[in-house]
């Protein structure tokens, strides 16, 4: 219906003959549905991924910038190496 070439396009009367406009509670309800569904599936999906790479890269920052401390009995914190070579 909305071709540009007015050659190929269809007249008023077949346009409201096509289901689109003359079925369109049943048409139009069906292919919005199934292409919302598809959506949302996509969308749950990223946003997943989303979660899971955002806790990796905060468990990762949080890991590598703590460093291990412990106090010594006069209350002065050593930081202890995590080396194993040591």
């Amino acid at each position: 219906m909305l071709t540009v070439n007015p050659v190929k396009r269809i007249n008023a009367a077949e346009a409201l003959k096509h289901p689109w406009i003359c079925q369109r509670e049943r048409v139009a309800s069906t292919l919005h549905r199934q292409e919302t569904v598809d959506c949302l599936k996509k969308f749950n999906a990223r946003r997943k991924l989303k979660g899971a790479i955002l806790t990796t890269m905060l468990a990762t920052r949080n890991f590598s910038s703590r460093s291990i401390m412990t106090k010594k009995g006069d209350g002065s914190q050593v930081k202890e190496s995590t080396d194993s070579s040591t």
